[in-house]
């Protein structure tokens, strides 16, 4: 099994031992969440836009998929809380997604607005998927609070914050019960001992990952602002580790192919039914200074 990392996600997270599952990778925490729970016909909620993986398992489990669209601005992305709450209301699904920070948008949802949208989920479950969690303040103390409802699940991994993607180490946070009816269809032996060795030690290091983590923000929101004020591009605010950037009438294609040609690698939000957008992950600063001349360059 995998219980020194359970004690030790149990232990950062503020919760107990019996509201952890680990698992490989967060993707697989997904699937685990929704074999365990949909039945053929039942209504899932998803984020648009969004992963299409949702998509995918919610499918495959014979499910009917309804997409709620976030709301954007000039200068971020937002849930728009009633609109998703009328969605709850009408449709009656049994999961909701909630993707904090989303992707590819960046934006969060505030513990307020989750713990209203779990209150109105009367008839299913709401699965905050954290994936990219870690990027801003902790709010561990907060996160405990909604530990607390019995129809919230929580899927974290250790490939975005901690970088440790091909090691597969995710896990689930939730109410007891929901816990041990996952259990059912958790992998006897667990993820591999020295993954979870890994993770622990990742877990551990506090220094490093906080000036990491300062790093990352300081470079992602210097880049966001020069975006927004040098260029004719739009740069939207984020709580992760990536930038959304709205090309405007510049094909993203073409920027997409330009910054290939420079060996670097963006993210074309063509899937995701964002036209003219693409997706930048945050890396040093010498090279989002070199993708920012670029960018300034092809938005005259």
């Amino acid at each position: 099994g995998n219980t020194s990392l359970v004690e030790k996600i149990a232990e950062k997270s503020l919760a107990d031992k019996d509201q952890v599952i680990v698992t490989s990778g967060s993707s697989m925490a997904l699937f685990q969440i929704f074999f365990s729970l949909l039945q053929a016909n039942d209504v899932v909620l998803l984020p648009n836009p969004g992963w299409s993986y949702y998509k995918g398992i919610a499918s495959l489990m014979g499910a009917k998929y309804i997409k709620y669209s976030l709301q954007y601005n000039e200068a971020e992305y937002y849930f728009n809380i009633n609109s998703m709450i009328l969605d709850v209301k009408k449709y009656n699904p049994k999961i909701v997604i909630i993707t904090s920070p989303n992707m590819p948008t960046g934006n969060k949802m505030n513990i307020k607005d989750i713990q209203e949208i779990v209150s109105n989920t009367t008839n299913g479950i709401v699965v905050l998927d954290e994936a990219y969690f870690g990027f801003e303040n902790d709010n561990t103390e907060e996160i405990e609070s909604l530990l607390e409802n019995n129809n919230l699940l929580i899927t974290r991994t250790f490939s975005k914050f901690y970088g440790l993607a091909n090691a597969r180490i995710g896990y689930i946070l939730g109410n007891k019960q929901l816990i041990n009816l996952l259990k059912k269809s958790s992998d006897l032996f667990g993820i591999s001992g020295i993954s979870q060795k890994i993770a622990i030690e990742a877990l551990n290091d506090d220094e490093y990952y906080n000036k990491m983590k300062e790093k990352i923000c300081d470079i992602r929101d210097e880049f966001i602002k020069k975006v927004n004020k040098e260029t004719k591009f739009t740069a939207y605010k984020s709580q992760s580790n990536f930038v959304l950037i709205n090309t405007k009438n510049v094909s993203s294609s073409f920027i997409v192919d330009n910054l290939k040609k420079h060996n670097y690698l963006v993210r074309d939000c063509i899937t995701y039914n964002l036209t003219n957008h693409i997706r930048i992950t945050v890396g040093k600063k010498e090279y989002m200074n070199e993708i920012f001349d670029i960018l300034k360059k092809n938005s005259l």
